[in-house]
């Protein structure tokens, strides 16, 4: 029996596509609980924006994995791994983003300092680690030009990323954070209005 790169693909994308949708899931559900008991917490926007920086990258990495769909391998294990580990990234950045624990805590429940205090090093880790590996996965399975646009925009992010990892100044989060809505807002339009075959 021989199967196309495309049916080998399809295969690996079902395995990814669940731990990317358990990562959706964990996103919108915690914005759910949020949302839920919002007299309870004390929202803070930096956290918020976050979120939806975190949302926007799964949407983006989903739509980019067309290009890799339509360029032909030989897959191998390790072609597997770097496919997969920034998935696994995305889901654990969902997975952290959004406290557990909120509903229990008596009294109000602030966002900043678990933003600052809990997740933040592992939360900018994941990001730097994540815009790396998408990054190696389109040069190596994607057939992307290392020196591209696109990871030109990874490597500028990345190093924003790790900036905030050693940094808890309340204004650089502030003004990355507004930097990372804009950069990915204008990356995601760039795709928006193109159809999918044309990527």
């Amino acid at each position: 029996m021989t199967f196309s790169e495309l049916d080998v693909f399809n295969y690996f994308l079902t395995f990814s596509s669940i731990i990317l949708g358990l990562g959706t899931t964990c996103l919108l559900d915690g914005l759910s609980k949020l949302i839920q008991t919002r007299k309870i917490i004390k929202i803070y926007w930096v956290h918020l924006a976050w979120i939806l920086i975190i949302f926007l990258l799964q949407l983006e990495y989903w739509w980019s994995q067309w290009r890799i769909a339509s360029s032909a391998h030989e897959w191998t294990l390790l072609l597997f791994v770097v496919h997969i580990m920034p998935i696994m990234c995305l889901f654990l950045m969902s997975d952290i983003i959004i406290p557990d624990d909120f509903i229990e805590q008596e009294g109000d429940f602030k966002l900043d300092l678990f933003f600052y205090s809990n997740i933040r090093n592992w939360l900018f880790l994941l990001i730097t680690i994540y815009l790396i590996c998408a990054g190696l996965q389109q040069v190596l399975i994607g057939n992307e030009r290392l020196f591209s646009f696109n990871n030109f925009y990874r490597g500028v992010s990345a190093c924003l990323s790790l900036s905030l990892f050693f940094s808890k100044n309340r204004l650089l989060h502030s003004i990355v954070a507004i930097l990372g809505l804009l950069i990915l807002g204008s990356y995601t339009l760039t795709f928006s209005f193109k159809p999918l075959a044309s990527l």
